[in-house]
């Protein structure tokens, strides 16, 4: 648009055709409807442009879609691994069962070794042996959870040092218009809800008197050997007296090779028996830490939908006093509306995909386009259109209607055991949103501009100029006003508005 003096508004010919030009795709007749939009709002936030001001209200949004994407994709991975502990299970206890039988016969061996009429040493021996690798086991234990304070000590001073401080600076660069002074900022510093050292340190403290008193005993609370079980003797005293007995039996140079051996082993075994124990408590667990992951990816997918609601509603808002000039709009005016839909782009979505299945094997997917049929019917109107919980339910719906039909489709090349990640793989695409955006657009006959012919975009600008552009009483000279368009599209659509407008301003 050229501009002659400040009090004129002057619409040229070269300007009305660059904006209702077939070439482009009327991004100029957006920005100039955008334009006008922004300068009959009231509320701007010293903003300088509509886009500046859409922005402003809608990056949290975007921000915060991106942030449950993310999650959702994480989640997904945290299922996996679910899955994969759940199907060690079984083997898992096989092995338990396994390592067990060793070990009782590691023990038994050991008596084996034992010379004749020494039952009762060699019994009291193999309870000690017993009572060694126990207390070995519980010690090692807490000597590698005393480890994981040390890192997490480390990882305190590096949240501290590092990490912490440039959150809270990134927060004041994101928020810096928020008007808040530097002391104000002091109250946002972050930190740990409560004294954290005071924690760790109690805990290092705990542990390494449980650690000393099982390995040399407690001289506050001595206990009486002669009466006590072995299961309560320290680790010292236990080896003290696994020594003595040795002695007192007397094996011979070769049976004691091969009984130091045998216990070697038996350490060994017990402590991988340990390790085993707490890979089945921690797998027994998967299912329900399994569930509770799933229900949170079913929740977090809904409101990335709820998110696309957000948006509308903003964009709605933004556009509001298009809204209020088009209310019982008459003619031409009647016909121009304001649109926000949602946007999926199923090719990207059915071809993501595809690369989960094989497309031969006979299925409801069967071949390309199956997939895409399948979505049509199931997901599509919901993403289209559905709310937050409507899409979520036909996700559900989709997931148990086409479960069995998706695993004929598993690929051949998926090695035994892999079916649980494969299917999770599988979730991880079905309940990916990269696929849907959010449109905005201006329609007129429930055309989008972008798809007007040049004489229709040409209708519209003028009623931008005529009815919409409220706030501008500046003489409004057009420069052939009927290029473009047919005299009966002049007279019926834009006659009336110029008479309108020529109550208001000078035409």
């Amino acid at each position: 648009m050229s501009s002659g003096p400040e009090h004129v508004r002057y619409l040229s010919q070269q300007f009305v055709e660059q904006l209702c030009s077939a070439q482009g795709l009327a991004v100029e007749l957006r920005q100039e409807i955008e334009r006008v939009i922004f300068e009959s709002t009231e509320k701007r936030l010293n903003t300088k442009s509509f886009e500046e001001l859409a922005n402003l209200y809608l990056e949290p949004i975007w921000k915060v879609r991106t942030s449950t994407r993310e999650s959702i994709k994480d989640i997904s991975g945290k299922i996996i691994t679910e899955d994969a502990l759940l199907h060690k299970l079984p083997k898992l206890k096989t092995n338990q069962k396994e390592l067990v039988s060793k070990i009782d016969k590691t023990k038994n061996d050991m008596q084996a070794l034992m010379p004749k009429g020494n039952e009762l040493r060699a019994k009291c021996l193999g309870e000690i042996e017993s009572a060694v690798a126990a207390m070995n086991a519980v010690i090692e234990q807490k000597q590698r959870t005393l480890l994981k304070i040390s890192d997490l000590s480390k990882e305190v001073i590096r949240l501290r040092q590092i990490y912490l401080p440039e959150q809270l600076q990134k927060l004041k660069s994101t928020y810096q218009e928020s008007g808040l002074t530097s002391s104000d900022w002091t109250a946002f510093s972050l930190g740990f809800n409560g004294d954290v050292d005071a924690i760790l340190d109690r805990a290092k403290m705990s542990l390494d008197a449980e650690i000393h008193i099982m390995t040399k005993g407690d001289s506050a609370h001595p206990i009486d050997f002669s009466t006590a079980l072995f299961s309560k003797w320290p680790l010292e005293a236990l080896k003290a007296e696994r020594k003595k007995l040795n002695d007192e039996i007397g094996i011979d140079k070769e049976k004691q090779r091969r009984y130091d051996n045998l216990q070697r082993n038996l350490k060994n075994d017990e402590a991988s028996l340990g390790r085993l124990k707490s890979e089945i408590e921690n797998s027994s667990g998967a299912e329900t830490r399994r569930k509770a992951s799933t229900e949170l990816r079913k929740s977090l997918y809904q409101d990335v939908f709820q998110s696309y609601l957000n948006e509308r509603s903003v964009l709605s808002q933004l556009y509001e006093p298009l809204q209020a000039a088009l209310v019982d709009g008459r003619g031409s005016l009647g016909r121009l509306r304001f649109a926000v839909t949602r946007y999926v782009d199923l090719n990207l979505w059915v071809e993501n995909g595809e690369k989960h299945f094989d497309l031969r094997k006979e299925s409801a997917i069967r071949l390309h386009g199956g997939l895409r049929r399948q979505a049509e019917k199931g997901l599509v109107p919901a993403w289209k259109t559905g709310t937050s919980e409507t899409v979520a339910a036909a996700m559900l719906t989709f997931i148990g209607e086409m479960f069995e039909e998706f695993k004929k489709a598993m690929p051949a090349t998926v090695p035994n055991g892999g079916e649980s990640e494969w299917l999770q793989n599988v979730a991880k695409w079905l309940y990916s949103t990269d696929h849907i955006q959010m449109r905005y657009s201006i329609t007129y006959d429930d055309v989008e501009i972008e798809h007007l012919s040049p004489g229709t975009r040409g209708i519209v600008l003028l009623l931008l100029y005529l009815v919409i552009d409220k706030h501008d009483i500046r003489p409004l000279i057009i420069d052939q006003p009927e290029e473009n368009l047919d005299p009966k599209s002049v007279f019926d659509e834009l006659v009336p508005h110029f008479r309108e407008a020529k109550s208001v301003r000078k035409i």
